[in-house]
């Protein structure tokens, strides 16, 4: 609805600068990810706080069929924040091995 009243796809919250793949990624909503894909959100924008990305944040969280979606979308595996980790790091940081496996 929010995209429907003129909301970019890759708007960004005003302090921490998540975009609405930020949030879905990081919560494991799919079918959300899904719809901002076919929107043409950028799957790579990074956020204020930590130069997350939205792999970054699903990968964190153990959300293995996110980061497969983002990567197929064309997500940069290697992408570091500002602390230098990857999201496969910080999979493997909160030992989710299911997405370290990906």
């Amino acid at each position: 609805a929010a995209f429907e009243n003129g909301a970019g796809v890759d708007a960004k919250e005003e302090g921490s600068g998540n975009t609405a793949m930020h949030f879905a990624a990081a919560n494991g909503h799919k079918e959300v990810v899904s719809i901002l894909l076919a929107r043409g959100a950028k799957v790579d924008a990074e956020n204020r706080d930590y130069r997350n990305t939205a792999l970054h944040w699903a990968a964190q969280n153990g959300h293995e069929s996110v980061v497969l979606m983002l990567l197929t979308a064309g997500a940069r595996p290697a992408a570091e924040n500002e602390r230098g980790e990857t999201p496969m790091e910080l999979a493997r940081e909160n030992r989710h091995k299911n997405v370290v496996d990906c």
